[in-house]
């Protein structure tokens, strides 16, 4: 099951987004500050991210210094403070995309749907990986000689993760 973090001060707005959000069958999990955002991750590292830019504690753009998180999660900033610079700061910094307040519910389920397929992939990908390391097969291919471990890498690149 795909995990969503919503990271959002406004409590109405942290509900909402997570009632669309747990429409999609996804675990939801919320956050008000950046604290609270930081100790979810830590219990429950998650698949999406709703990001508000403008918290209590800072700037929802310090998440973006752990490069461990977004490796593994997609961020999606979510802010009534749009502006050009923000949104451009955001994607360079790793952002998956931007939306502005109030997000249309039609717009948020398609961006969440279009997330949830490449943590699919991964959470798949890690079964794999358990797979090869206990019996020596990557899906249909067999083998654990290093060139063939070169392979299954190559694949999970492919995919947007790695062995």
């Amino acid at each position: 099951m795909i995990h969503v973090l919503i990271v959002d001060d406004d409590i109405d707005s942290a509900q909402t987004l997570g009632a669309l959000a747990s429409n999609l069958q996804t675990s939801v999990a919320t956050a008000h500050t950046l604290l609270e955002a930081r100790r979810q991750i830590a219990l429950h590292l998650p698949d999406i991210i709703l990001l508000d830019l403008v918290l209590p504690d800072g700037s929802g753009m310090a998440l973006f210094d752990d490069p461990q998180l977004l490796q593994r999660a997609e961020v999606i900033l979510v802010t009534g403070h749009a502006s050009l610079d923000t949104s451009i700061q955001a994607l360079r910094l790793g952002a998956a995309d931007y939306l502005v307040k109030p997000v249309n519910p039609e717009h948020l389920q398609r961006v969440l749907s279009r997330f949830m397929k490449p943590a699919t992939m991964q959470a798949e990908l890690a079964s794999l990986r358990d797979s090869v390391s206990k019996r020596g097969n990557f899906g249909h291919l067999w083998g654990r000689s290093e060139p063939m471990l070169t392979v299954y890498e190559q694949f999970s690149r492919g995919a947007g993760t790695t062995v």
